[in-house]
């Protein structure tokens, strides 16, 4: 099992490519949202929606009624392919082991997904196989997870789907878990783990939803995880290790999930989620989301957005934690929090895009709560080091109908740990272009992202001063087949 400690990571988030209301097109501007933790990458620093493009005007005049949804009650099936084609290569000085320092990984992935509609009137089926295999992989260097260490791998994903009426659904098997990947409708507060690695996230267990007008719905059990950052499926249960081996053992158990959406964007432009998690022996987890937009008289768009967490450890994992901050000689520390905002200003072919956050303590990498979920991102450098304060300002341009260009700088405080004898300060720079395919490459998405940062860690047994340096090149080419 691999221990993701925050080692920030590339967290660009990818876009999704969804369909829907003017209202909600223009709501999903996200292109800052970071969830996750050294799993912090951004896939696609972009505008969601055709915003990316720059269309204001054009969404405007369009009417929700013209592009409202459609349901169909016949009965279909659909066969999809994604194809992704990453290649990345940086040096993390902070990192070590399978994080790094020296990283090199070129991949490709194979996604199928095949499902039903209507198959029966209260029954669908959902398959999928996500293959990634490896290009190129330099022995020497870490794969960062790209890989199973330098090996491909496969998932397999399915679920049997019981709709007892149009507004309850219970999935059994291996959900879907990925806001940016199309398996759930809305960033669901806990619930979602949108990964910026190949292969979409998933649990083993059992998701309902259910859709009450304005709210939605969703409370999910699970005894297992793949996906994302996992080559493999994971199992829930409380981490420890071995003292015989060293290795680490997990108890197996299972992981509650209860979360609500109120989607009032239409009428008011306000969306708010609220989620909560609760594991034996391991902790209590609550967050929420809440964004508000606007559009002026100048026809230019706002969108405003805040974020808090916060984790309680409990049972055998508070005592876990405990012992390995006395190990550490750090201070006895057993609950943590986050919380973030963010603006996003977008007129014509210009959108600017500022961000402010802030952590609490850094607890043992073995619980595995994550608090690298601020808006503030960066492709090198951590934002979520003991009591850091990170904040970003970013500017995005549309040089033509299909290219945008971007540069987004972050700057950091915080310390190692909670000994708060070595600070951290750091300064990154991410320049981004992205291309969006046309004409007989339609579809083709291709993202670059060249990343430089610098921290200063005086008396840091890392040095004290840590050069940082990330380029990632993304192909994303989607192919329906059925």
């Amino acid at each position: 099992m691999n221990i993701h400690n925050s080692q920030s990571d590339d967290k660009l988030l990818p876009v999704r490519k969804n369909k829907i209301s003017t209202a909600f097109i223009l709501a999903s501007i996200l292109p800052f949202t970071v969830i996750g933790s050294d799993l912090e990458e951004v896939d696609a620093l972009s505008l969601s929606g055709e915003i990316i493009d720059g269309r204001l005007d054009e969404i405007l005049s369009i009417s929700d009624e013209d592009v409202g949804e459609f349901v169909s009650l016949e009965r279909s099936h659909t066969l999809d392919l994604l194809l992704k084609n990453e290649y990345r290569n940086a040096d993390r000085p902070s990192a070590s082991g399978d994080y790094g320092p020296k990283i090199d990984a070129w991949v490709q992935y194979f996604g199928f997904d095949y499902q039903t509609q209507n198959l029966l009137p209260w029954l669908d089926i959902q398959a999928g196989v996500h293959s990634t295999a490896k290009i190129h992989a330099d022995p020497n260097k870490s794969s960062r997870f790209y890989l199973d260490g330098h090996d491909g791998f496969t998932l397999f994903t399915g679920t049997v789907n019981l709709k007892p009426t149009d507004n309850i659904e219970l999935q059994l098997g291996r959900y879907g878990t990925d806001y940016y990947a199309g398996t759930l409708d809305y960033f669901v507060p806990l619930l979602d783990e949108s990964s910026v690695r190949t292969t979409p996230s998933y649990k083993e267990g059992a998701l309902l939803k259910v859709n009450t007008g304005s709210f939605h719905w969703y409370g999910a059990v699970a005894s297992r995880f793949g996906g994302g950052y996992y080559s493999d499926w994971e199992d829930y249960g409380v981490t420890t290790i071995d003292p015989t081996t060293g290795e680490l053992q997990v108890d197996e158990d299972y992981k509650y999930f209860l979360s609500s959406i109120w989607d009032n964007r239409q009428d008011s432009g306000t969306e708010i989620g609220v989620g909560l998690s609760f594991m034996e022996e391991h902790s209590y987890q609550g967050m929420i989301n809440a964004s508000q937009m606007y559009i002026d008289s100048n026809q230019s768009f706002w969108k405003a957005e805040i974020r808090a967490f916060y984790a309680q450890l409990i049972g055998r994992t508070k005592d876990n934690n405990s012992d390995y901050m006395a190990m550490m000689g750090l201070d006895d520390e057993d609950n943590t929090f986050a919380v973030s905002g963010q603006l996003t200003f977008n007129r014509d072919a210009i959108t600017v895009i500022g961000s402010i956050g802030q952590v609490g303590t850094k607890l043992s990498p073995l619980t595995l709560v994550d608090t690298d979920v601020g808006f503030s991102f960066d492709q090198s450098i951590d934002r979520n080091h003991e009591d850091m304060l990170a904040w970003q300002l970013g500017g995005f341009y549309q040089a033509t109908e299909h290219l945008n260009v971007g540069l987004a700088m972050v700057i950091t405080d915080g310390y190692e740990d909670s000994s708060k004898q070595v600070e951290v300060v750091g300064t990154g720079a991410n320049f981004i272009v992205q291309h969006k395919g046309y004409g007989q490459l339609k579809g083709l998405d291709t993202t670059l992202i060249l990343n430089k940062a610098v921290e200063y860690r005086e008396g840091s047994s890392f040095g004290d001063k840590l050069d940082y340096y990330d380029i990632k090149l993304t192909f994303h080419y989607p192919i329906n087949i059925i």
